[in-house]
């Protein structure tokens, strides 16, 4: 394995990936990564958009391929098939692109294995590849789903799904989890509210011109770090990315002088860095509650408009509901209406021949006597009627559901969300300065503790017994959590409301539209079906024509030619109808998908719905910073809990005590998590 790390993959797949104006040969410094050669780029029909890297220093070659681009159709095509079971040309290119670069830098890598990284179908490409070829390493960020029935344990495959993106909550919703491969990983980096999903779903606010770019997000007018890597748990004495889930066990690291140093520096970013960030946010969450303009205005329309973008995240959203979604994929179907007659009309050139009619019937039977997908035509008239039919029950959802979302949510529910806010912060305010001094006190103890076990090297070196060494004292700090406002969830009552709420519109909304999925999953089922029976046909065309062509009778020799002709033709209508039959059955998979388990999508896409209501007043914007400040006490949780494990039970007395101090911090970062999440609706 080389030295990219997972957190160097995230970069690359999320934010350099989308990047428009790379030059082969072109080197590139990429913040936080390192300094990069363009080896190649490519763009293919099939809608593949790559990049090869070369890290300067390393050799290491790493492949990023970019996710989906919404306003080309092979990329949405391809999106389309997902669902199904037989992998699209996109996904056979995204092999052979891999393929081709292997070879051509296999001299050139430093003994290193090609790394392949993505984000969103940009991850299912990389995923795609890594499943064929194990030996190499797929790092990908919220990748979309493969299509089939996927074997094996993937051991060489990471997914890092952020805990607000749209799409992998959709997936899992939708029971489709199991066809993205290896190892998923979550990670808390997200922003709650609709204006976030984007940058959620690609975890950075990109730039297309400028791939060293990092925009932070900006609530209520202040900017904030933004950035799937920023704040990740890393290990302090590796690159390693720390489940939230994890328990330290194994082999530990040498806890020496140069172990400290490298702890104290870290502190700096991690404490310094981290902690007045999420301190920043709170105090943005304090001041904001105590001040005028948290009115809530009418959210109806900006609901209808979340509902569309909440469905058109899934599967089957991108392909019906999206803007020109219906029509384009209208389109792609159009051609089954049309290919039998051009079938028929090629034979009927050759049937009118002198003498040949009773051949053909003799040798190819009825098989192509009549229309090859006969009927189709009447069946794709169901379908389109079906789809207009869905459209209709989603506006009437919207009309008359929706409202079930807004019961007990006015003025008064915010004034009382407002109200119990305000008591709270006053804890939480006190809380979060005490484990700021307990942070920073932590890492000054570690830069102490490291200069006396320098300074006892250099005594024991010299010859002279040092002194046992002894942690200087530490800052005790108990956080409150015996305050009334903290006894109970300040808002249980109000998020109960909306947990109500979006129950009662999960239930309506799927037991309204089920049935016409259900009519639309069976009208694709229909059209696959014709093909399979127009393939057949077909390929029996196809056969009897050869048997023609190889009676070698003497006035069938100067139409031999045109034989060849209708033969290569047939072949040619069989591999257009297949491709288009790739998109049926993959919209005739996500269709039944959403039949099964549309009313699980909705409750998972709560978070989404509740952001929506609150969206445009500033008790959103107490939420993101909020979430942020949660993102940051949670990650930093799981950063020391490694580290209390990696300095206990060490033989000395000092490191040991350091051990049971960064316990304890993380033992407050949690309760300070704990306490953030309680004075918020929920954001997860």
């Amino acid at each position: 394995m080389g030295s990219l790390s997972d957190q160097d993959l995230i970069i690359l797949a999320g934010n350099t990936a989308y990047y428009n104006k790379f030059v082969d040969k072109e080197i590139t410094v990429i913040p936080d990564v390192g300094t990069f050669i363009v080896l190649d780029t490519t763009t293919k029909d099939s809608g593949l958009n790559a990049l090869t890297l070369q890290n300067t220093a390393t050799k290491e070659i790493t492949i990023v391929y970019q996710g989906t681009d919404t306003t080309q159709v092979p990329d949405i095509t391809t999106d389309l098939s997902l669902p199904g079971t037989v992998p699209n040309n996109q996904l056979e290119d995204a092999e052979q692109y891999f393929i081709d670069q292997s070879k051509a830098y296999a001299n050139q890598m430093n003994g290193n294995e090609i790394a392949v990284c993505g984000n969103s179908l940009g991850g299912a490409l990389a995923n795609q590849v890594a499943v064929n070829h194990p030996e190499i390493r797929s790092v990908t960020l919220n990748p979309a789903i493969l299509p089939g029935d996927l074997k094996g344990n993937h051991d060489n495959i990471t997914n890092y799904m952020s805990d607000g993106d749209i799409l992998t909550k959709g997936e899992k919703a939708l029971g489709m989890g199991g066809q993205i491969p290896g190892k998923h990983v979550d990670i808390n980096t997200s922003l709650p509210g609709f204006s976030n999903i984007a940058p959620n779903h690609m975890g950075y606010i990109n730039d297309k011109d400028d791939p060293t770019a990092q925009h932070d997000v900006v609530i209520n007018g202040v900017s904030v770090p933004f950035g799937a890597d920023r704040f990740l748990p890393v290990s302090i004495w590796g690159d390693t990315i720390l489940e939230a889930t994890f328990t330290p066990t194994g082999k530990k690291i040498k806890i020496d002088t140069q172990a400290l140093r490298i702890l104290k520096q870290k502190m700096n970013n991690l404490i310094i860095e981290n902690i007045k960030v999420a301190q920043s946010c709170l105090d943005n969450s304090a001041d904001l509650v105590e001040s005028e303009g948290v009115k809530i205005d009418d959210r109806k329309q900006r609901l209808e408009v979340g509902l569309d973008e909440m469905l058109a995240s899934t599967w089957f959203g991108r392909l019906l509901l999206g803007q020109g979604s219906l029509q384009q994929f209208k389109e792609e179907l159009s051609p089954l209406g049309t290919v039998s007659g051009l079938v028929l009309e090629v034979l009927d050139s050759i049937r009118s021949l002198p003498l040949i009619s009773t051949i053909i019937d003799y040798t190819i039977g009825t098989a192509l006597h009549i229309n090859p997908l006969a009927g189709i035509s009447l069946i794709l008239v169901d379908t389109f009627a079906d789809v207009e039919e869905l459209l209709r029950r989603l506006a009437k959802v919207k009309r008359e559901d929706i409202p079930k979302l807004l019961n007990g949510i006015d003025n008064s529910f915010v004034d009382a969300v407002v109200e119990e806010l305000q008591g709270y912060y006053q804890i939480v305010d006190t809380n979060k300065e005490l484990l700021t001094t307990q942070g920073l006190d932590f890492g000054e103890k570690v830069g102490e503790l490291a200069a006396a076990m320098e300074e006892a090297d250099k005594l024991y070196e010299s010859g002279d017994t040092p002194p046992a060494i002894t942690l200087p004292p530490v800052v005790q700090v108990t956080l409150d959590q015996n305050s009334s406002y903290l006894k109970v969830n300040p808002l249980q009552s109000q998020q109960n409301t909306l947990d109500n709420n979006c129950e009662e519109f999960a239930k309506a909304a799927s037991n309204y539209l089920r049935p016409v999925l259900e009519s639309l999953a069976s009208k694709l089922n229909q059209i696959s079906m014709a093909i399979d029976t127009a393939v057949a046909d077909l390929n029996v065309g196809i056969v009897g024509l050869g048997t023609l062509k190889n009676n070698n009778l003497f006035f069938l020799l100067s139409i031999t030619g045109t034989i060849d002709n209708a033969q290569d033709f047939l072949r040619t209508k069989i591999s257009e109808i297949q491709d288009i039959q790739l998109s049926v059955d993959g919209a005739h998979a996500a269709t039944k998908n959403l039949q099964d388990n549309l009313y699980d999508l909705l409750k998972a896409y709560r978070p989404f719905i509740e952001s929506a209501l609150f969206e445009g007043t500033k008790l959103l914007s107490v939420m993101q910073f909020n979430k942020e400040a949660w993102n940051i006490y949670t990650n930093m949780e799981v950063v020391f809990r490694d580290i209390q494990y990696q300095l206990s039970e060490n033989e000395s007395k000092a490191v040991d005590a350091l051990s049971n101090v960064a316990g304890d911090f993380g033992r407050n970062l949690l309760v300070m998590a704990d306490q953030i999440k309680r004075g918020s609706l929920d954001f997860v």
